[in-house]
């Protein structure tokens, strides 16, 4: 097992998880697809392809856990999106977070 830690070969490490088909079902930690099927949980319509960032206080999440777990949506409309899960409950709304050039 420590080994496995030390080479990156546990659930401790940010890995690409596939497209979920439910944005709400999420509780691994990883980096998602989203786009074409993924049909719930996307931000809006206008926002529904890029990448979503899953993060916990857990490696890998379940029910019952009282785990905390944040998602970071960066859509390809060069929009940027949060949304929380606290404590096994319901996901927040989305919120779109706004950003300056400068």
């Amino acid at each position: 097992m420590l080994l496995g830690g030390l080479i990156g070969i546990n659930d401790s490490w940010l890995r690409y998880n596939g497209q979920p088909q439910n944005l709400d079902d999420l509780n691994k930690v990883g980096v998602y697809q989203c786009g074409d099927l993924t049909e719930i949980g996307k931000p809006s319509l206008n926002d529904g392809y890029g990448i979503v960032l899953c993060l916990s206080n857990w490696a890998n999440p379940s029910q019952n856990k009282g785990c905390w777990t944040f998602e970071l949506m960066f859509s390809t409309q060069h929009n940027l999106f949060t949304r929380l899960r606290i404590n096994d409950g319901n996901w927040s709304s989305w919120v779109k977070i706004t950003t300056t050039a400068i």
